[in-house]
């Protein structure tokens, strides 16, 4: 791993538990922590892939239509899981149909997920060049795994430890 790379994680490491505890002791809003990453993100990008004021607000603009689209298909997928739970309670008997239903918009949702990424990259092509894209990927793969190891860090045998988050 690079020098700068390491940084960056470390940096994120720093900041995302500070983030996760207000002054006084109560978490944040999400949209408040997601902001702040993003912020320390696109810095990091901006540096590293050497871009400049122009194309950092370009890829800005990419990166927030995609996160959006993305914390959509995040919340139908919320709702698909929690109407999947409603169905598949002990003691009472599954709706056939709305199971069928639910299962496949889980499926479909994960595609158009995926599809997402491949989309953000397309949009990004005209913008950076073939190696930038390619640190741009691995950051963000960095990042997101570094996001989902503070999600498991705050679970036990799968339950959310500490205060529920908004």
């Amino acid at each position: 791993m690079r020098m700068t790379t390491r940084g960056f994680v470390l940096g994120l490491v720093l900041l995302l538990p500070t983030v996760l505890v207000a002054q006084d002791g109560a978490p944040p809003p999400r949209q408040m922590l997601r902001q702040r990453v993003e912020t320390v993100f696109l810095g990091r990008l901006r540096q590293d892939l050497g871009l400049n004021e122009d194309q950092a607000l370009k890829v800005s603009a990419v990166l927030t239509d995609w996160g959006g689209k993305r914390r959509d298909l995040e919340m139908q997928e919320r709702g698909l899981r929690q109407a999947l739970d409603g169905q598949l309670r002990p003691g009472v008997a599954a709706d056939r149909d709305s199971l069928t239903r639910i299962v496949d918009g889980l499926l479909q949702n994960r595609v158009d997920y995926a599809q997402s990424f491949q989309g953000e990259m397309r949009d990004l092509t005209p913008l950076l060049t073939p190696v930038q894209r390619a640190q741009y990927l691995r950051l963000r793969d960095q990042l997101l795994r570094r996001v989902q190891d503070l999600q498991d860090q705050r679970r036990v045998d799968g339950v959310p430890v500490g205060p529920r988050r908004p």
